[in-house]
Parts: C-alpha cells; sequence; structure tokens
C-alpha cells in the first residue's frame, strides 16, 4: 500500500500527524483526487482497526472529510502514509504478568523491546545487510537507573530474572 501512494518521494515521518497539522475547510479537491482520498482512507482504516492501532486518532479524523475531501486533510494523508513507511517494528500487547510499579513495568517493556531488537539486529546480519547494533530509547528514568545496576534497587527484586535481559 505504501509504496503505491509514495512514488515521488522516499521522506519519513516519525509521527501519524504533526501537532502544528490543521485540517481546515478551504479549497476542496478536485474529483480524481477525492477518489484517491477515498480509496487511500479506507487502507488507512483498515490498517488501524487491524494492524497499527497507534494511528487510529488520526485516521477517524481523516475519515470525517470522506464525502468532501480538502487539500489540506490530502497533506495529512500523505504525511501518514509516510509516517507508514518508516514503521519498521510495531508492536501492542498484555504483559503476562502483573507490574506493581510505573518502573517495573517500562522495565518489562524495554525488555522485550530490547529482545526484538536483537532479533532484527541478527536478521540482518544473516543477511549480510551490515551489522546494526540495536540502541534502546526510554523515557523513564527509574527503567534507565535499575538497567544499569540492578543490585541496588530492592524494591525491584521480586522482577522475575527473565526480564533482566538489558
Amino acid at each position: 500500500m505504501v509504496h503505491k501512494w509514495l512514488e515521488t518521494t522516499n521522506k519519513k515521518s516519525w509521527v501519524p500527524m504533526q501537532g502544528t497539522m490543521s485540517i481546515t475547510r478551504s479549497d476542496k479537491c478536485n474529483s480524481s483526487q477525492a477518489k484517491q482520498y477515498q480509496e487511500l482512507v479506507g487502507q488507512l482504516l483498515w490498517v488501524s482497526n487491524t494492524v497499527q492501532p497507534d494511528v487510529s486518532f488520526t485516521v477517524g479524523v481523516l475519515a470525517q472529510h470522506m464525502t468532501s475531501p480538502i487539500n489540506s486533510a490530502w497533506k495529512v494523508v500523505i504525511h501518514m502514509v509516510k509516517y507508514l513507511n518508516q514503521t519498521f517494528s510495531w508492536k501492542s500487547y498484555v504483559q503476562k504478568c502483573v507490574a506493581l510499579s510505573a518502573v517495573e513495568a517500562k522495565f518489562i517493556a524495554a525488555s522485550e523491546a530490547i529482545r526484538e531488537a536483537l532479533f532484527f539486529s541478527y536478521l540482518l546480519k544473516d543477511l549480510e545487510a551490515g551489522d546494526v547494533q540495536p540502541v534502546l530509547c526510554t523515557d523513564s528514568q527509574g527503567c534507565i537507573q535499575v538497567s544499569k545496576d540492578p543490585a541496588k534497587h530492592w524494591k525491584l527484586k521480586h522482577i522475575d530474572a527473565q526480564y533482566h535481559f538489558i
């Protein structure tokens, strides 16, 4: 789907819809562009419902303009496709255990993320696409501290050993 709509550009976007983007009722799209808009938003609805629910809000906003598409909405649709073009791996799941704190929840999520990143790193190495060292980014200072020295954090001693993978 992405390749069909991004034949002219290879730019990427890291967010589904930027905060500075606005959809205003200005000029309407021509009839051929309106048909393309409706087709693309229909495909995005499928993506948001089945594969990648993080785009649901933006797709919902875009779907409001299905009957009479406008140029500013078309720009947001193309931006959304650029976002989907850069998506490498996306996962949403319920953790297998009950976390007793936010730090523990983020630590467990970081452990799962680094396992998946290492998998893709090994896969790329096997495909001779280069040696890629994964970098894990988190906004949780507690998670960073625990990953540096888990022995100092006695409040998290109950975390299963399998999550001390980081």
